[in-house]
């Protein structure tokens, strides 16, 4: 039953995280792996290979990675994951059973990161009222979709950051969005690198620029300037 799913890993420098990203996955007979590469420069590529992915490569856009992988993908159900994420050990029944509930346009798991204090609480806490109340997950919730809505929404905007936000927004308009319960368990690198409220209000920022129809190229200068 869960061999109908193609797993798809955006990479771009993720020597240190995707192996065991993978593998969380369990054995490779169970689902299709699909590797496509940004212009890694640490080995990224050769530890795709090891790993037996299908490895792809194309330029450095995480939309145009993850749309490359779903093209060339062979089965009927998408994860698009991001590498370095780690997913339960019972996922692929857990994305089967919520594309069978009627209605389901998109699902998510529930976002989580790899640190424990108040401060990753809080942050977490905030993501999973987003992605349930809004139906908005980012795309560090491991995003699943069949094959027909996935092109159905018109795949992901191939803009250089927001590409989850927008490809949400779209697929609201098929059916719900439906967050899981289990955890995706995503690097908390990012919140220790810029800090936790400063990396929490640039994401707010950007997202509100973003609906108020800001460039995703300005959106992309002000969020890296912030490094």
């Amino acid at each position: 039953m869960s061999r109908n799913i193609s797993v798809i890993i955006p990479t771009l420098n993720e020597a240190r995280h995707l192996e065991a990203c993978v593998a969380a996955l369990g054995p490779l007979s169970d689902y299709e792996l699909i590797v496509v590469d940004g212009g890694s420069h640490d080995g990224t590529t050769e530890i795709a290979v090891n790993l037996k992915a299908r490895l792809f490569t194309t330029r450095p856009c995480r939309a145009a990675q993850m749309n490359l992988g779903a093209n060339v993908a062979s089965n009927d159900v998408f994860l698009f994951l991001h590498a370095d994420t780690i997913l339960p050990h019972d996922w692929k029944d857990i994305v089967h059973r919520t594309m069978l509930i009627p209605g389901t346009s998109v699902g998510a798991f529930e976002f989580s990161l790899d640190a424990s204090s108040w401060q990753f609480t809080s942050v977490e806490k905030l993501a999973n009222f987003r992605s349930r109340f809004f139906q908005m997950p980012y795309g560090d919730q491991a995003i699943f979709v069949n094959r027909e809505n996935f092109f159905r929404i018109g795949a992901f905007p191939e803009i250089s950051i927001m590409e989850d936000f927008a490809f949400c927004q779209a697929a609201k308009k098929l059916g719900q969005i439906r967050t899981v319960s289990a955890k995706a368990v995503t690097s908390s690198r990012r919140w220790k690198e810029r800090g936790i409220i400063k990396t929490t209000l640039i994401n707010q920022l950007v997202i509100a620029l973003y609906s108020i129809g800001v460039s995703d190229r300005t959106l992309r200068r002000i969020y890296d300037s912030t490094k």
